[in-house]
């Protein structure tokens, strides 16, 4: 069995923004993303964006452009907030694209906020109240980034969650009858953010703040959430229209791991508000979402648009994995070269794409070594990500065939193992 070291690992072989996680290759490699700690992603993240050497564009590979096309549903709309969501595999590169989409907006004039939703938020057991306000901390990090704004209704939602949820009045903050964030003491984006961590932590109190915004008797606060949310987001809007900029995106990613029961509640039954937040928004979704169920041949769920206020349905893309064998079994060249490329962009992202293969000698002992590397993973990503992980915790590059061979063998005796119980 293969040691395993984690801090001999490149950072570009297998961080979490690529959005590839491998999976275990014995019972002693935990999740890679648990690895990393949200200030290595957070960095990684932005020099992801200025090195585009890292990046393989599958879209004909894949038949559909869904960047394109997420990208077209928020610019043909640029006055009238937009909701889409991106499901797919684990793995098949949805971080990815969501930061191809951010770089395309923004150089189309668009603000992007991009954010991992599992930094803020009990995945395991989160609604559409949780999910509002990340977004509105979202928008009030952004609006502070650039100076104070007068708010009328915000600091009402703070205070008022703060009372209902029990939390400390010192740590939140008394700011109902102050409207300025001129200093971290009655800074917004502090008191949301320690609002989400409170809740992060305490199911109780989760349960206290649902029960309390779905009471009939108490329409208070989910009124102030939504007045806040359209005052926030409007001052936001037009003080960037005034800057030039073209309007506001948030993406909300790693929302696709939630459970099918959690993605009903969010998507599903609490559809209609995730609607009303006045921004562009684009959430990840499960694949196997209820949301996704009885699609339409125009690619919309209907069932789920009958729950909106309007008769606008869903658009919703789906990523599609990439398939290495026809049902012949035999291999397609196409799939194989891109696999390659995946690969070699991770060994040496240094060299350009179209010179990776000249440069193969820094990275692989031939030609053959990486195409039994790359035909392992049948080209699931995050089993050639993986494969790739082991490699590296067995050498430095170039791979010679034995390391290759020892992990591939590795993976196979794993997932032999592991296919009874993982269904």
């Amino acid at each position: 069995m293969v040691s395993l070291s984690p801090n001999s690992l490149p950072l570009q072989a297998c961080n979490p923004s690529h959005s590839i996680y491998p999976i275990k290759l014995s019972a002693e490699l935990p999740e890679i993303s648990n690895r990393i700690d949200r200030g290595d992603r957070q960095d990684y993240n932005q020099n992801h964006n200025q090195n585009h050497n890292v990046y393989v564009d599958l879209s004909e590979a894949r038949g559909d452009d869904v960047v394109k096309r997420l990208r077209r549903g928020i610019a043909m709309s640029p006055n009238r907030p937009t909701l889409q969501f991106l499901t797919g595999a684990i793995g098949s590169g949805k971080t990815t694209e969501l930061l191809r989409l951010r770089r395309s907006l923004e150089k189309q004039g668009f603000v992007v906020i991009y954010c991992m939703a599992d930094e803020y938020l009990p995945l395991g057991d989160v609604r559409v109240t949780e999910i509002w306000i990340l977004l509105l901390y979202l928008v009030t990090q952004q609006m502070e980034r650039q100076g104070a704004l007068p708010l009328s209704y915000l600091p009402n939602v703070i205070t008022r969650i703060g009372a209902k949820i029990r939390l400390n009045a010192d740590i939140v903050g008394n700011l109902a009858t102050n409207n300025s964030s001129h200093s971290d003491e009655i800074s917004y984006t502090s008191r949301l953010s320690k609002i989400l961590k409170f809740l992060q932590k305490h199911s109780q109190q989760r349960f206290q703040l649902r029960h309390y915004l779905e009471s009939p008797l108490e329409p208070k606060l989910k009124s102030y959430l939504s007045m806040a949310a359209e005052e926030l987001v409007g001052k936001e809007i037009e003080r960037l229209k005034q800057m030039g900029r073209k309007g506001l995106v948030i993406l909300l990613d790693n929302l696709d791991r939630l459970s099918k029961e959690q993605a009903h509640q969010i998507f599903d039954a609490g559809a209609k508000y995730l609607q009303q937040f006045p921004c562009h928004t684009v959430y990840t979704l499960p694949v196997m979402s209820p949301v996704l169920n009885d699609v339409d041949t125009n690619g919309f769920n209907s069932d789920s648009a009958r729950n909106f206020h309007s008769s606008r349905t869903l658009p919703h893309f789906v990523l599609p994995t990439l398939t290495l064998r026809d049902h012949q079994g035999e291999i397609n060249p196409d799939i194989l070269r891109l696999l390659r490329q995946i690969v070699l962009a991770r060994v040496i992202p240094q060299i350009a794409p179209e010179q990776r293969l000249d440069h193969l000698p820094q990275a692989f002992a031939d030609l053959e070594t990486l195409d039994h590397l790359c035909i392992a993973s049948e080209g699931h990503l995050p089993h050639l990500i993986s494969l790739l992980y082991g490699c590296w915790q067995l050498q430095e590059p170039p791979f010679m065939r034995e390391a290759i061979a020892a992990i591939v063998t590795d993976f196979h005796h794993y997932r032999a193992y592991s296919s009874p119980t993982q269904g």
